[in-house]
């Protein structure tokens, strides 16, 4: 993608370090289909987060270690969890980020019926493969 891709970029902090407990600053960049987070040295390579890596972005801010924040919860119970000390910043990042995670969701979504119906894939095996992996708790 182009940079003209770009959403919404800045600096934020992430909640990493030794046992996930100190606040790391990050430059951001919010893509349609990834996040990036960018050391502040700029030596090493940023840290992809990509849209379907996420299965959730947090609706309402969290507060962690006494700072408002947006948590993203990915696949394999992972969570990264995100603030800005400006909190007009913060609630336009956790806007841009749920904005972001429901468009791919919903392409992804159409993508699947698309293969679907290419493939021959009907809704009732859909079904009821979904029943037997919630039976299994996964």
């Amino acid at each position: 993608m182009k940079t003209s891709d770009c959403i919404l970029h800045g600096y934020i902090k992430k909640l990493g370090g030794p046992f996930v407990s100190a606040w790391q600053t990050r430059y951001a960049k919010l893509f349609p289909n990834r996040l990036e987070l960018h050391p502040e040295s700029g030596q090493s390579k940023p840290e992809l987060i990509f849209m379907d890596q996420i299965e959730e972005v947090s609706q309402d801010l969290i507060t962690v270690k006494g700072e408002q924040c947006v948590q993203l919860k990915l696949t394999r119970d992972t969570r990264i969890v995100l603030t800005n000390p400006d909190e007009i910043g913060l609630k336009e990042w956790s806007l841009s980020l749920r904005s972001a995670h429901k468009c791919s969701q919903e392409l992804l979504g159409s993508m699947a019926r698309k293969a679907g119906k290419i493939y021959g894939t009907t809704d009732r095996e859909k079904n009821s493969i979904l029943g037997t992996r919630t039976a299994n708790g996964n």
